[in-house]
């Protein structure tokens, strides 16, 4: 298997959308993070569910980072 940088992944911004919606709509935290690994594994159904799960939270924590890392 060849490793990717998930964030240059197409999916990348299907999980950051679906993730920020569930946050906008006062889900559980635990839910955001869901709507981001479901939409990563609807991108990618081939992947076994562990990996689409790491994948795709690598991409929301990415992004969390990335923006603490801009406002400072």
């Amino acid at each position: 298997m060849v490793w990717r940088d998930p964030i240059k992944d197409p999916a990348a911004s299907a999980v950051l959308a679906a993730f920020e919606a569930a946050r906008r709509d006062d889900l559980p935290q635990v839910d955001c993070y869901r709507a981001g690994v479901l939409a990563w594994r609807h991108a990618h159904p081939d992947q076994m569910p562990k990996y689409a799960a790491l994948q795709a939270i690598d991409v929301i924590l990415s992004a969390k980072v990335k923006l603490r890392v801009d406002d400072a």
